[in-house]
């Protein structure tokens, strides 16, 4: 699996640190703000966390190429992002549109996670 989708891995490790990093620049500046260590440490290995889920259901998806598969992967990236969003509506911006987004995708999270549950795997027909 390595060999056959090198260059992705190599993308998506770049871009899970570039967002990891960015989370931690969000966190690091509201750290003043009566945050204590232990709350910055389990928030980043929380983050971390669902950065790689996300990563492996798309490496997933790309390896075995099933409908199901990108379902998961779809599920994965609406409860990543949703988090992603709750972390900027929490640090960042308190703003109503930002706490609807977050909803709207955790919402869209579930719906897919109900999917996945109750698809039957079957490859695509590529020709």
């Amino acid at each position: 699996m390595f060999r056959k989708f090198y260059i992705q891995i190599i993308i998506l490790l770049l871009l899970g640190a570039y967002v990891f990093y960015s989370l931690e620049r969000i966190m690091v500046s509201h750290f003043a703000y009566g945050f204590s260590m232990i709350d910055f440490v389990l928030d980043s290995i929380y983050n971390l966390a669902f950065i790689f889920a996300l990563v492996l259901a798309l490496l997933n998806y790309l390896q075995t190429d099933s409908k199901k598969n990108l379902i998961l992967f779809m599920l994965t990236g609406c409860i990543v992002f949703s988090e992603l969003v709750q972390v900027i509506y929490f640090y960042a911006d308190q703003n109503k549109i930002v706490q609807a987004v977050y909803s709207l995708l955790l919402i869209f999270g579930f719906c897919f996670s109900y999917l996945f549950i109750n698809i039957k795997e079957d490859k695509y027909i590529l020709e």
